[in-house]
């Protein structure tokens, strides 16, 4: 009696440790990880509908994709983190959307700070534009996940930008965004 009393509560844990390997490896699907998440940019401009640009094979790009997404963080002469979303048109890219940081890790971001910026220049449309040096301009960036070279980083922004065609014109920007770092 006393030895089932032991064995069913050990076997009960390392049951339930079990169960949550498998969760977290997908399931337990072939090696291990379950599928890519892919790479993407979701903007809103307020009053003008949803963007979205989800990253997709190209053979024709240079780079293998369009839209390309890719966040890169370069050491000096500070730390500097950039976003890119880049249209492949037939013999190079073109930038439609891009995000600005000093820094290089998971938090808030504030538009107004020194070197941070949003600009979202769309194929048909107006390029908005929101960094410290534009009066109305304001808001955030932030990086819920930054993880290492290889790895997502993830985040969203809240911005009031304006419209460069139109410096008096602001337009209200949400989205967020998940690419990996490289």
């Amino acid at each position: 009696m006393k030895r089932s009393r032991i064995v069913f509560p050990v076997f009960f844990i390392l049951l339930i440790i079990a169960l949550g390997t498998l969760i977290s490896c997908g399931g337990g699907s072939s090696g291990g990880s379950g599928a890519a998440e892919t790479n993407f940019v979701s903007i809103t401009v307020e009053g003008a509908g949803t963007t979205l640009y989800t990253e997709t094979t190209n053979t024709q790009a240079s780079g293998g994709y369009s839209p390309y997404l890719e966040v890169v963080t370069y050491p000096t002469p500070s730390i500097n983190t950039y976003l890119y979303s880049l249209d492949w048109n037939g013999s190079n890219y073109d930038t439609r959307f891009e995000i600005h940081v000093t820094g290089s890790g998971p938090g808030t971001y504030d538009i107004k700070d020194i070197g941070n910026f949003v600009i979202f220049a769309p194929a048909v449309g107006p390029t908005y534009s929101c960094m410290n040096t534009i009066p109305s301009a304001g808001g955030t960036i932030t990086f819920t996940q930054f993880g290492s070279p290889g790895q997502k980083a993830k985040g969203t922004f809240d911005v009031i930008s304006v419209n460069t065609s139109s410096l008096t014109q602001t337009a209200h920007l949400t989205g967020s965004f998940t690419a990996t770092r490289y």
